[in-house]
């Protein structure tokens, strides 16, 4: 009997981490990382929070979350996280910046008459 009772014991328990597990799933909390080449981009949220790259934060709710990724030099790029059943994806979010071709600034200088 104390076999069995023992097991049963168990069992419960094990199910009541499975609804634990499942309830916090569907609250919709979710560490995020995000991730960027080059390192050292801001991460700003719409929400105004930012971090610096690599970094992670905490994904709440069941909206889509748009993030801008910014450096010096780079172009900045909008993502968005969308929730599924498996959380917010992408996760880690992975984002290569494009370089921006430097600009010059060329005076005009008038050109020699042909000989």
């Amino acid at each position: 009997m104390a076999l069995i009772m023992g097991s049963l014991v168990r069992t419960v328990c094990f199910s009541g981490l499975m609804v634990v597990a499942a309830g916090c799933q569907t609250l919709g909390l979710d560490n995020v990382r995000i991730e960027t080449t080059p390192p050292d981009a801001t991460a700003r949220f719409a929400t105004g929070q930012s971090c610096k790259t690599p970094c992670a934060f905490r994904a709440v709710g069941e909206k889509p979350i748009s993030i801008t990724l910014s450096k010096t030099g780079f172009k900045s790029e909008t993502v968005t996280l969308t929730r599924s059943t498996l959380g917010f994806r992408p996760n880690p979010l992975r984002v290569e910046l494009q370089l921006v071709a430097p600009t010059i600034n060329v005076e005009a200088a008038p050109l020699a008459p042909a000989e």
